[in-house]
């Protein structure tokens, strides 16, 4: 396939790739074309000296030079706008499917959220609930314990808290260390290579400062031991601290914490609230009359406001 041909498909083509290819092309046949045409001209002062046949074959090739430029340079024009176009038809295609692809991720969620969210908070606004009365009653049954039995735990409580633990040895050894003979200090690891003259377990180490000296220092017996940490009770979050909005704005919230959510009186007291809100008025439930002045007063007369039965 021909240059032309190629340029000539080109301007068909739906695509970026191909135009931009092409328009290489057409960029790469436009200067190669004036070169030719320049070469040709600069040829012209000796085909007007070579006679009336050499002049006249001269002309059909600069014709045909010119030709091939103006051709080549309108390919070049076309081309760019072709890609200009096709360019700004693949960004608006790929903003659409961009968009198709959100609209449907939107409505997925929607739809899942429209079936799933209002029974889930339903659940766990009245596990809300269910703890708080559970942690009342063992609150009580504390305050009487029978013989033998421990303090209970309420629920979130038994779940959520960490206990507290004691610290656990899990390893010991005895190892030598230095230090320093008048304190029983020990020497910092990064200095041991400070000590000298090593005379069994006893040593001196050199010390700079204001004062510079050595002092003593004696290798000690200690045991070693590796120890998991005690740790103090750690209260875990309570299910009552959590917000569940409405599905809807205006609705009441499924759940909603209080001022307080550490006591189960105070939770329970939140429950009863929620239970009596009812959902906000729409504005057609509450319509308001507005009075707009007239500025042609020669209108039909007003209807006369109805009396006072």
């Amino acid at each position: 396939m021909g240059i032309i041909d190629t340029l000539k498909n080109a301007l068909k083509a739906t695509a970026s790739g191909p135009v931009e290819a092409a328009l290489d092309k057409a960029r790469q046949e436009e200067t190669e074309a004036g070169a030719a045409l320049q070469a040709l001209v600069d040829r012209r002062s000796q085909a007007l000296l070579a006679g009336d046949d050499a002049l006249r074959r001269f002309k059909a090739e600069q014709a045909q030079a010119e030709e091939r430029l103006e051709r080549a340079s309108a390919f070049v024009a076309a081309l760019e706008a072709q890609l200009t176009d096709v360019r700004e038809r693949e960004a608006e295609s790929a903003a659409a499917a961009k968009y198709r692809a959100a609209k449907k991720l939107s409505d997925a969620a929607a739809s899942r959220l429209a079936e799933i969210y209002p029974r889930a908070a339903r659940e766990l606004a009245d596990l809300v609930r269910q703890c708080a009365e559970a942690d009342l009653a063992v609150q009580e049954a504390n305050q009487n314990l029978p013989a033998g039995k421990g303090a209970l735990q309420g629920p979130e409580s038994l779940l959520r808290d960490l206990p507290p633990e004691e610290a656990r040895v899990l390893k010991r050894r005895r190892v030598k260390r230095w230090t320093f003979e008048s304190s029983g200090h020990l020497i910092p690891t990064e200095r041991e290579a400070e000590i000298q003259s090593i005379s069994g377990d006893n040593a001196v180490i050199q010390h700079g400062g204001l004062t510079p000296g050595s002092s003593k220092v004696v290798r000690r017996v200690f045991e070693e031991q590796t120890v998991v940490p005690a740790r103090r009770r750690e209260r875990g979050p309570r299910l009552a601290e959590l917000f569940l909005p409405a599905l809807r704005a205006g609705e009441p919230p499924f759940w909603s914490p209080g001022h307080e959510t550490s006591y189960p009186e105070s939770i329970l007291r939140r429950v009863s609230e929620l239970a009596g809100l009812k959902p906000r008025l729409r504005p057609e439930d509450q319509p308001e009359i507005l009075l707009i002045p007239i500025e042609d007063q020669d209108e039909p007369d007003a209807e006369p406001e109805p009396e006072a039965a």
